[in-house]
């Protein structure tokens, strides 16, 4: 068994058709479950041809032209032959569909998925019509206009994302929404980097009752007052204001009555002071919370986040007059995942609060470089911690990495940044007995030496070190050892010759 590249190309039949971008689109290993099409007599009896592609570990190819997919269908669905063969411009629908999903959550690869599909033949344009729930509008279209001309041919859009380089339309500021008060059937809207939204805009999205996920996101127009019509969302539960430098405490105070709110995200709104984030201690259902870079937000107002009771998520960073907060979000015995970031006080005695929350599953230290040994050792007794990214921690040596050895579930472990880590450190990593991917970012006291160390792990699945200085081609070539290892990335080693990013075959 050994290591091929992402870009090793892999077969060399050649192919062509209109249906060749599902070269990039299906992965091999899970054909099976594709063609298996649950309570419906389909079952897989012919998958054939692989063009001429390169293949990666996450996008194998399944092709193409002169080739067919044969699926088995029984008699008793009414068929008057037992074997129907479907031809690649004709895949069912339900076959179509298990292709997205296969593509994972990533927007950007289904949208190029059904931009395609819509170009291969009418069958496959039906589909993409009736698959894409959410359609992004961007170009120098009027607002107006793209969405008449959608809404005609996506009869099933629950969502937009409208980009703020297209023309909102209307004479007065105020008409800027105007043409979506009519789409009640919305569950999304999304609003990037848009400076002419007023109050009066956001007047008609209060139209839509039944949204459940509002952002507004880079929107500078997005001031005092603005949030007012919001009010009317009940269904809201999530919402987005990153980036809306002119938000200011008032517009909070509505976001307050918002009872049904479960995610809420003020990343990079300067002007919100504690004033504002007071009025957040009112949502009692909210699970999730970013609040990052708000200048005017201290310790005062996060007694406020202690009383979310239902809180599961916390992101929370680059506040400078915030200094000693976590004996109030200790109070939050809901988190399951907290990121602190940018924090240079954060020290031993805050830590110990962090040690309260026995149900922490991941935790992240971003840029805090009073963490030191001491202070990992109060992360140690976090018994349900399966992942943990230290990130610019300069203190933590190996006895630090010593005291999380002992994590009892830990599977995922990132430590960036982190000069004073040695071999010696990773030889005690190595007593994580569930530990399956491991990232190391410039650790350059890392060397060889720690790849022998992890070659008798025996759960690790994924290694990634990139810009480790001491690490060598030499030394890559233990990662044959790993028995458990299917991933492995090498980048920005000095002393390797190679950019590396391989799976076992």
């Amino acid at each position: 068994m050994g290591w091929a590249g992402v870009n090793q190309p892999l077969c060399t039949n050649g192919g062509k058709g209109g249906a060749m971008f599902l070269s990039s689109a299906l992965c091999l290993q899970h054909i099976s479950q594709i063609c298996q099409i649950a309570n419906r007599g389909l079952t897989k009896t012919c998958i054939c041809a692989l063009p001429m592609v390169r293949l990666s570990f996450q996008q194998r190819i399944l092709c193409c032209s002169s080739h067919c997919v044969s699926l088995r269908r029984h008699k008793a669905l009414g068929m008057e032959s037992p074997l129907q063969t479907v031809d690649w411009g004709h895949l069912p629908f339900a076959v179509l569909d298990n292709v997205r999903e296969r593509l994972g959550k990533s927007r950007k690869r289904q949208s190029a998925m059904v931009a395609c599909a819509r170009l291969v033949n009418r069958h496959w344009c039906y589909w993409a019509a009736e698959s894409e729930v959410v359609l992004n509008l961007s170009g120098s279209l009027p607002l107006e206009l793209m969405v008449h001309i959608a809404m005609k041919r996506f009869t099933r859009v629950v969502g937009l994302l409208v980009n703020g380089s297209v023309p909102m339309g209307g004479d007065m500021p105020g008409n800027h929404l105007s043409c979506l008060e009519k789409l009640t059937h919305l569950r999304q809207l999304k609003v990037v980097g848009s400076s002419s939204l007023t109050q009066d805009s956001l007047g008609h999205v209060a139209h839509l009752r039944r949204l459940k996920r509002l952002t507004l996101q880079g929107c500078g127009g997005v001031s005092q007052g603005c949030l007012s019509h919001l009010v009317c969302l009940t269904a809201l539960e999530t919402l987005d204001l990153d980036t809306c430098a002119n938000l200011l405490d008032n517009s909070l105070e509505h976001v307050g009555q918002l009872t049904s709110l479960k995610r809420l995200s003020l990343i990079g709104c300067t002007k919100v002071t504690d004033a504002g984030l007071a009025h957040i201690g009112s949502l009692t259902g909210l699970e999730w919370l970013a609040v990052y870079r708000c200048q005017g937000v201290s310790d005062s107002s996060l007694q406020q986040v202690g009383s979310l009771t239902a809180l599961r998520t916390f992101h929370f960073g680059r506040c400078p007059r915030a200094q000693r907060f976590l004996a109030d979000i200790s109070k939050c015995k809901a988190l399951e995942s907290m990121i602190l970031s940018g924090f240079d006080s954060l020290c031993l005695e805050d830590l110990m609060h962090v040690a309260s929350l026995r149900g922490l599953r991941q935790l992240t230290i971003h840029m805090c470089p009073g963490v030191s040994d001491d202070g990992l050792q109060c992360i140690a007794g976090l018994t349900a911690l399966k992942r943990l990214v230290l990130q610019g921690c300069a203190e933590i040596t190996d006895a630090g990495l010593a005291h999380i050895s002992s994590l009892p579930i830990l599977e995922r472990l990132t430590l960036y940044m982190c000069q004073k880590l040695t071999d010696h450190g990773l030889h005690h990593i190595g007593r994580l007995t569930t530990l399956r991917r491991l990232r190391l970012d410039r650790c350059p006291r890392i060397t060889d030496k720690a790849l022998a160390h992890m070659g008798r792990w025996k759960t690790l699945e994924s290694l990634e070190l990139r810009a480790c200085g001491g690490i060598t081609n030499k030394g890559l070539e233990q990662s044959q050892n790993m028995r458990s290892l299917v991933r492995l990335k090498v980048d920005w080693c000095e002393k390797v010759g190679i950019y590396v990013s391989a799976v076992r075959c």
